[in-house]
């Protein structure tokens, strides 16, 4: 027979053992530090300027809808300079806006607008320009159009609203109503790799999408 001072040693050393034991466990399965996806997100919206509350709970969806948005002050700037590089050309509109969507709330009113790009509308008064002019039109209007170029060439989508790149509407009309004008409607980013002095004319406008 164990004595009972004996059976008091073991009870203990099993005690002991379980206690330890217990620790072990509780350490292995306690979680540690864990970031709030909750948080992030709601820091996020505060980047696109979205009010939003810190309870995600309470975060509505948008609804969607394209729009632009002018954007005076950058229009005013490249007008100033278009006039400056063009000295003696009529500017008759140079006009930069950005287009993307609205994000509406349930009643139908703005809660923001995501701009997706800046578009450039430029119009040039052309003296001279009529179809009956002996000297072809591509080689009146690219001398325009290089000044033109290498005007927006200084706001890329880097430095305008919207990640990607936006449209260039230039257009030339002549000072006679009953004259043509002559239009280029392509991509900044295509505008600006048409800028090569190898180009021949032709070539030139060829890369912009044609003369339309």
């Amino acid at each position: 027979m164990m004595s009972r001072k004996a059976r008091i040693i073991l009870f203990s050393g099993i005690l002991l053992i379980a206690v330890i034991a217990a620790v072990i466990v509780s350490a292995v399965l306690s979680p540690g530090p864990v970031e709030r996806y909750d948080d992030i997100a709601s820091s996020t919206a505060v980047l696109v300027a979205t009010p939003v509350t810190s309870d995600s709970a309470e975060y509505t969806p948008c609804g969607w809808q394209w729009a632009t948005q002018p954007n005076p002050n950058l229009s005013a700037e490249i007008q100033q300079r278009l006039a400056d590089r063009l000295s003696g050309v009529q500017i008759s509109e140079a006009r930069a806006e950005s287009y993307g969507e609205n994000c509406l709330n349930a009643d139908g009113s703005v809660r923001y607008f995501a701009a997706m790009q800046t578009d450039f509308r430029i119009i040039i008064r052309v003296e001279g320009l009529s179809a009956a002019t002996s000297e072809p039109v591509q080689e009146i209007l690219r001398p325009l159009a290089d000044d033109v170029l290498a005007v927006l060439a200084d706001y890329p989508p880097d430095d305008t609203p919207g990640p990607q790149p936006g449209m260039i509407s230039l257009e030339f009309s002549a000072a006679a109503q009953e004259s043509p004008s002559y239009r280029i409607w392509t991509r900044t980013d295509m505008a600006m790799q048409a800028r090569n002095p190898q180009l021949s004319t032709s070539e030139f406008f060829n890369a912009l999408g044609g003369l339309h």
